[in-house]
């Protein structure tokens, strides 16, 4: 379960890096059991991806 990525999300949610994650249908309940209710769904439209970016990503000088 997490293909093996599940190491590698939990320690970049630790350290406060945003982490973008697309899920089939089927592994909805699973992420939603992982994240307990943290994560927060997106639509797949470019714009509601690119909102999410600015918002999860600092602003650089």
């Amino acid at each position: 379960e997490g293909g093996g990525f599940r190491a590698v999300i939990e320690r970049a949610c630790a350290c406060g890096i945003p982490v973008l994650v697309a899920l089939r249908p089927d592994c909805a309940p699973a992420w939603e059991a992982f994240t307990g209710g943290l994560a927060q769904n997106l639509s797949p439209a470019p714009q509601a991806l690119l909102d999410w970016c600015r918002a999860a990503l600092p602003v650089r000088a």
